[in-house]
């Protein structure tokens, strides 16, 4: 039988890759550019909404180089545009830096997700077929 933890995380991955592979239709992106107030929020939000399920699965994963690279990236920019900035009059402008930062991060999160989920593929394809050499195995001895 495959390992029900080896099917779980493949699961978890399964779905996290699925959300990070989301694509808009180009149509949308030119609408929502002319409402770019609405498209900042929208992105924000969704960055929001997205990081917790983000950051549980780096941790199930165990991919702790993945969480210092995003609190780099995205979490210590929020912290010091927040402190020197927040007054300023182009606040609106640079605070769409960790926004950025947060998509790009997601980008190139997206490859090496990818890459995991082969990898646990690969490993529940070979337990598979080590167990119907077992079970061809048992068939010749029994005859």
């Amino acid at each position: 039988m495959i390992d029900a933890d080896l099917s779980e995380r493949a699961d978890r991955l399964q779905r996290f890759c699925s959300i990070l592979n989301y694509e808009l239709s180009t149509v949308l992106f030119y609408i929502i550019h002319f409402y770019w107030l609405l498209t900042l929020f929208l992105s924000v939000l969704a960055a929001i909404l997205f990081t917790p399920y983000l950051i549980f699965v780096l941790i199930k994963e165990k991919k702790y180089s993945w969480l210092i690279i995003f609190v780099l990236l995205v979490i210590s920019p929020i912290i010091i545009i927040n402190t020197f900035f927040s007054k300023s009059l182009f606040y609106l402008a640079v605070i769409q830096i960790p926004v950025l930062l947060f998509y790009l991060y997601c980008f190139m999160l997206r490859f090496d997700a990818n890459e995991w989920l082969r990898e646990i593929n690969w490993k529940i394809y070979r337990e598979t077929e080590e167990q119907k050499s077992k079970l061809d195995d048992d068939f010749i001895v029994l005859r």
